[in-house]
């Protein structure tokens, strides 16, 4: 939703806000004793913040690869909640690659039968 905002000030606006706003899940990382997500959340937000007036197809490119490899390495399922934000939860990392390779062969499948 953010990233589809047409005003660059707004949109801008929205995006500080939301990474203020999960930046509780930083501390409770930090907390928990869990340095490298905690490292990676805080990187992922200073990436927005510096990215919240740029194209906003690289903001969602930014998006795609703390799901699908910053946290895939650190063994974290981040699942998006929409307008109610995001859970992170512990998984295996081999069970995530795999998810990722299924998911990666159906789409290929799908785009050979178009």
């Amino acid at each position: 939703i953010l990233a589809k905002e047409k005003d660059a000030d707004k949109r801008k606006a929205s995006i500080t806000a939301a990474v203020d706003k999960a930046s509780p899940a930083v501390s409770a990382a930090k907390a928990a004793g869990v340095q490298e997500v905690a490292a990676a959340l805080e990187k992922f937000q200073n990436d927005l913040r510096s990215m919240a007036d740029k194209d906003p197809k690289e903001l969602l490119k930014r998006c795609d690869v703390v799901r699908d490899s910053d946290f895939v390495e650190l063994g974290v399922r981040l699942e998006d909640r929409g307008n109610e934000g995001y859970v992170w939860m512990f998984e295996s990392r081999e069970a995530l690659k795999a998810e990722q390779k299924e998911a990666e062969e159906k789409a290929k499948e799908a785009a050979r039968r178009k």
